[in-house]
């Protein structure tokens, strides 16, 4: 099966260190309540692995780094994917990491209901007056292994209310299993498609623009007339 993704490698973040590589730097930040499962997400993705952190919560902000080749795409993509987190004595930190990001999960816990309730009510009013007006977001439900395989009436009324609240505000919905990986890479990758193209646009713009600006204003000389010959017969 062809792979969107074709990962290069994989480091943790070194202030000290340069990169030489170009590439085009996306900016990612997980949002949503504490326990929906946004290190677990981060792990999965950028490590390929999975550990059971019920009982750990992140203090403050965590970020992980992870270069990639995306299909249709010449140059190097490399995400800086930040984990913010959930409780309320960290919302005041959180706020600041949403101006500059590219692109934001907006998470939910498909089995918590209060979660999603959150995720509409108070995560993402947050996202809009602090992130540029181009910040594309996604709101992801996780933990979908918990969740019913059957038409249980209440996860389905919640899957409807999110794909109702997502094509509502311009995103996408979509729904993911750290624990099992099911829909985790896919779920970045409709993210990163989004914003790339935004930044190719802009980037794009830009070029123009200066070309515009550099471009000297030149004026072809008018060719001088030929002189007319005058025959007598």
């Amino acid at each position: 099966m062809y792979r969107e993704y074709v990962v290069l490698r994989f480091q943790q973040p070194n202030p000290c260190q340069q990169d030489n590589d170009e590439f085009l730097l996306q900016k990612f930040v997980m949002v949503g309540d504490s326990g929906v499962g946004k290190t677990s997400f981060l792990r999965r993705y950028t490590e390929d692995v999975y550990d059971d952190l019920h009982d750990r919560t992140t203090i403050g902000v965590d970020f992980k780094i992870k270069r990639v080749v995306l299909h249709g795409v010449d140059t190097l993509i490399k995400q800086q994917i930040w984990d913010v987190a959930g409780p309320e004595r960290f919302r005041h930190i959180t706020r600041a990491y949403f101006r500059g990001a590219h692109g934001l999960f907006c998470m939910f816990d498909l089995s918590d209901r209060d979660s999603f309730v959150s995720a509409i009510e108070h995560w993402y009013p947050e996202i809009k007056p602090n992130a540029m007006e181009d910040t594309q977001v996604i709101l992801l439900g996780m933990k979908r292994d918990l969740v019913p395989r059957s038409d249980h009436p209440e996860i389905t009324a919640m899957r409807l209310e999110a794909q109702a609240f997502a094509q509502s505000n311009g995103m996408e919905y979509t729904e993911c299993s750290a624990r099992t990986g099911e829909g985790v890479e896919a779920a970045v990758v409709r993210l990163t498609r989004r914003t790339v193209s935004i930044e190719q646009h802009r980037r794009k713009t830009q070029v123009e623009a200066d070309l515009l600006v550099e471009r000297p204003h030149c004026h072809k000389p008018e060719p001088e007339p030929k002189p007319q010959r005058c025959c007598v017969q």
